[in-house]
This record gives C-alpha cells, structure tokens and sequence, in this order.
C-alpha cells in the first residue's frame, strides 16, 4: 500500500515539482533583464492570475475526488464540473474583454498585460480540471508529462520572442516591452497545454453525461473550499499587492523575488499532496484510515523540515541560482521565515482531510478567513506603520499558524484523528533552531551541509523502525 502511495509522490512529484523547479530559472532569467520595478509588474500579473484560478476552479477539484468515490462514473462526475466551472468561465471572459484596459490602469501595467492575463486564467482554470481527471484515472505519466511539455513551450516562447528576428516577432516586441513577452510566453504555454490535453476532453465529454443534480451538490461540497482558497490566495498575494502601493515598486520586487525562495518547501508540498490525495480519499472505507491520515502528517512534517534545513544550508548558492540580480537580495531576510510558513501551510493542507471526508468542508472557509483577518492585520497595520518589508513576512507565518491551531482543535471535536503531535512538534523546533543558526552564522557551506548530513542520520536513527514499516508495505 506504501510502495503505491510512494510510487505516485515521486511521479506526480516529479510532474509537479520539476517544472515549477525549472521555473526558477525564468525567476533568475527575469530578475536579470528586468528592473525590480519591472518585475513588481509581472509578478502582479501572475499573482493575479492565481487568485483568479482559485475563484473560477471553486473547489471542484477536490469535488470530482469526492464525487467520483460515490457515483462510480468519473466521467460524468468531471463533465459536470467542466460545464459547471465553464459558465463561471465564460462570465469572467465577457467581463474580462470588456474591462482589461481599467484593470490594466489600476494595477499600472500596459492593458495587454491584462488582456494576456484574462486568457492564461481562462486556459488554465480548464487545465486544473484536466489534470485532476488524469489524477482520478491515475495517468500519473501523462500528468508529468504534460506538465513537463507546458515548461518546455514556455522556454521556447521566451527563446523565440527575445532573441528570433522575424517580422511577426519583431511586430509583438514594438507593442509590447519585455514584460509583456513574458506575459505572452506563459500564454502561448498554457495554450498549447490546454490543446496537449484535449483527447481528454473529448473522452470527457463523449462518454460523461451532465447531472444537474449533481452539479448542485458538487457547487454545495465546492463552495467552501473555493472560498477557502480564495483566501488562501488572498494570504499568498496581499502582501505583495498592499506592499506596491505602500513601499514601493522597487521594495515589492526585491521581496517578491526572494519571496520565490520557499518556493521549494511549496514544491515539495504540492508533490506530497498531488500523490496522497487521492489515496486519502480512497481509504474512506478503511477502518484504519485514521492512523493512515495521522501517519502521512508526520512523514510529510519530517521529510519537510529536511527541505527546509537543506535549503538553508544551501542558501548562499541557491540564491544565485535562482535571483540573477544581487540587487534583490535586500530582502534575503524574509527567507526562512516564508520557509517556515510554507512548512506550516503544508501541514495545514495535508491535514484539511479530517473535515472533506466529513463534508464539512465550510470549516476550511472558517480557517483561511482567520487567515486573512491576520493578513489584513498585519499588512493594512503593522506593515503600513512601520514601513518594514519584514512585517509582511510574519504575518505570513503567524496567519498559517494560527490556520494550522485552529484545524487541529476543531479536528479534536469533529474527527478526532490521532495526529502525533508532540512528535510534529519536536522536529519543528529543532529545524527552527538550526534555521537560526545556519542563516544568522556564516559558517560556510561545507559546515552548514556537514550539520545537514548529521540531521540526517538523526532523523534515520531515530525513525529507523518507521522506515522499516514503509519498506515492507
């Protein structure tokens, strides 16, 4: 059963976490020709299109997994939520065509940042349908795979359009500057995606059948979970959106940047998640499901403080690698910290199984709008007071916390799951404290990855009989 679980974290792993990993290079590629303020731009224009996808997905992912164990007919199941999701699509679209040109002027970026933008949400809400059905079907290749090709047609987009001298190029670089090309690189790779992945669409569509009533049950199951990832997406991109208009184009680069450090605790969570997911909801039936689910958040807490330790004492090389301009390093400082709030939302994530088999989804929405209470709090008060980029960072991690707090105590009541929480907790602490030392003492390299290597055989000593388990199951 463990052999499976881990087969499919290493496989949707690599589909999801290689290529947001290659992104990376983009992140360097982009902080090298672009200004800081630039950059500001299009990283608004991304942060943009994030929120809009959480909005117009409204839960249904989640909802197909729930769904599909009860109906026994997947493809009926993702139909519904295609033609579901497909009317809040077309909604946005004639709004989005109608009023780019004053999103464009209120957020002060050229109106074909925001047209590129409208239709990148529009591919890309589609997208996540499809690529939650391949996770149904357990495609998991072809999941890795598309994904994979979307980085590639990105890269070739971008090659084509900086440095190709044909007429039809040279038309798009005299509309548009180099953040506009971009934009439009993503564009062309999320356009090509939606048409690698469209035999599914046609197998969807041929052999589903459309089920009102299903579709209001799925929008019930949905809606909390889509306000919950509205505001988590709000948590996510508030900062960044609040910190333009407050500190500056030139601050909010140079922290969006290095903000794109704990991309690698994100990475490792969204593998961890895309394979247990769908194996959580699979062990609905199980009578031992609940040490299963209490199990899976330990492992995911160990495995991820290992992430963030490595990072750290890889920070001095990691960085270079990933910003192209040391001129952004200036808010280096925020790493650890959104490291550590990206581990802690991890946790969170992993852990919102307790309420989605119950269907009691509305307490996700309760969790992440205490979430953005404090967002609010912290950026709208204490960040707006005191003009210190840092504030936002905390109130990052202080906000998933406090998330994290809530759902376990609330679990306690509802679901009691038998988390194991002293055990969670110890490994938090003690990677917190070596964060601390490796980021504050230049030790150097080689001393910082000898400290790394020594939690290591901690961790194998100590959870040796864990690991046994894992093996032979």
């Amino acid at each position: 059963m463990y052999k499976k679980l881990i087969k499919d974290i290493i496989i949707y792993g690599a589909g999801t976490a290689l290529p947001r990993a290659i992104n990376l290079v983009f992140t360097y590629f982009f902080t090298k020709i672009l200004p800081k303020e630039a950059f500001a731009n299009v990283n608004d224009v991304f942060l943009f299109d994030f929120l809009m996808i959480q909005v117009l997905t409204f839960g249904f992912e989640t909802a197909i997994f729930r769904f599909a164990s009860q109906e026994n007919n997947k493809h009926t199941v993702t139909k519904t939520a295609i033609y579901t999701v497909g009317v809040g699509v077309m909604m946005f679209l004639i709004l989005g065509f109608s009023f780019y040109p004053e999103l464009a002027a209120f957020r002060n970026y050229p109106p074909e940042y925001a047209l590129f933008a409208i239709l990148i949400v529009t591919f890309d809400t589609f997208l996540a349908l499809g690529y939650t059905y391949l996770r149904l079907e357990e495609k998991s290749i072809k999941f890795s795979t598309l994904k994979f090709l979307n980085v590639v047609v990105n890269t070739l987009a971008l090659v084509l359009l900086f440095n190709w001298d044909n007429p039809l190029i040279n038309r798009i670089k005299e509309s548009t500057n180099e953040g506009g090309m971009i934009v439009l690189a993503t564009l062309i790779a999320s356009f090509c995606s939606f048409l690698f992945i469209s035999s599914e669409f046609v197998t969807i569509l041929r052999k589903g059948v459309f089920n009102l009533s299903l579709s209001k049950k799925m929008f019930r199951f949905g809606a909390p979970i889509a306000l919950a990832s509205i505001a988590y997406a709000l948590n996510e991109t508030f900062d960044k959106i609040f910190m333009k208009t407050t500190l500056g184009e030139e601050i909010t680069g140079a922290y969006g940047a290095c903000y794109k450090l704990g991309v690698f605790i994100m990475l490792y969570e969204m593998a961890f998640r895309m394979g247990v997911e769908p194996f959580f909801f699979k062990q609905m039936g199980n009578k031992g499901k609940d040490q299963i689910y209490a199990k899976a958040i330990t492992v995911y807490t160990i495995l991820g403080c290992v992430v963030y330790i490595g990072v750290l004492a890889n920070l001095d090389w990691l960085k270079n690698l990933v910003i192209g301009n040391p001129i952004y390093f200036t808010a280096i400082t925020i790493v650890p910290i959104i490291l550590l709030a990206n581990l802690i939302l991890g946790i969170y994530r992993n852990m919102s199984i307790w309420y989605k088999v119950i269907d009691k989804t509305y307490y996700g929405m309760f969790f992440s709008l205490a979430g953005v209470v404090i967002t609010f709090i912290g950026n709208m008060g204490v960040l707006a007071v005191t003009k210190n980029f840092v504030v936002a960072a905390w109130t990052t991690l202080v906000a998933y916390s406090i998330m994290l707090i809530l759902s376990y105590i609330l679990s306690r009541k509802n679901n009691p799951i038998p988390y194991e929480v002293k055990r969670i907790l110890s490994y938090l602490l003690t990677s917190s404290a070596l964060a601390y030392i490796l980021f504050n003492y230049d030790l150097g390299i080689i001393i910082n990855n000898i400290i790394l290597i020594i939690y290591l055989i901690v961790i194998f000593l100590v959870e040796f009989k864990m690991i046994k388990q894992f093996i032979r199951r």
